[in-house]
This record gives C-alpha cells, sequence and structure tokens, in this order.
C-alpha cells in the first residue's frame, strides 16, 4: 500500500510540474484618440481544454472622450479579429485558440472616429 501512495506522490508531482511550467504573458496600458491614450487595453495568454490562447480586450476609460474600437489576437499562426464597435459600447474581446505549448502569439489595437 505505501509504494502504490508512493507512486501516486510522483504522478501528482509530475502533473502538478507540467502545469506550473506553462508559461504565460500579458501586457496592459492605454492607446487610442486624439491625445493617444484614451482607451485601456488589456491582453493575455493562457491556456485550456481548447489550448493555448490569446485574449484581448479595449475598453472605454471614464475620465476620456469615447471611441470606435477593435481588438486582434493570435495563438498560432493565424489570429482572430473582433468586430468594429461604435463609440457607445464600454468594450470588445476577442480569444483565439491555437495549438498546445505555442510561442506564438500577438495581441493589437485599433481605433477610428465614428
Amino acid at each position: 500500500m505505501k509504494n502504490k501512495n508512493i507512486g501516486v506522490f510522483f504522478a501528482v508531482c509530475a502533473l502538478a510540474g507540467s502545469v506550473v511550467g506553462v508559461s504565460a504573458a500579458s501586457a496592459s496600458g492605454r492607446y487610442g484618440g486624439a491625445d493617444g491614450k484614451s482607451i485601456n487595453y488589456d491582453w493575455h495568454t493562457g491556456w485550456n481544454i481548447q489550448g493555448d490562447y490569446t485574449q484581448a480586450t479595449a475598453t472605454n476609460r471614464a475620465d476620456s472622450k469615447a471611441y470606435m474600437k477593435r481588438t486582434y489576437a493570435r495563438s498560432g499562426t493565424e489570429g482572430s479579429y473582433s468586430q468594429w464597435v461604435s463609440s457607445g459600447r464600454h468594450s470588445i474581446s476577442v480569444k483565439d485558440f491555437g495549438p498546445y505549448k505555442t510561442d506564438l502569439y500577438d495581441a493589437r489595437f485599433y481605433w477610428d472616429y465614428d
């Protein structure tokens, strides 16, 4: 019985080590508008049962004029664009799934007047 418990312990440690070993990247800041900082952006990478992903979000700032927004996220070789949303919509997000253990990721943010 003791040997079985030790085997289970090592299996759990190996699984936890592989999960902890997954690296993630992220960034946030401001962009866009007449002053160059009217919209908040945020992006991060992660993984789940579907594979690695990159998620990008653009959000109106309460202390700035609102603008149209669009986001792009890429995990793997190809990416996904969100639709353009009007200045009246508070935020827009897009999540792009790619293969497991990819180091190819990107996020871009766009704005325009409406």
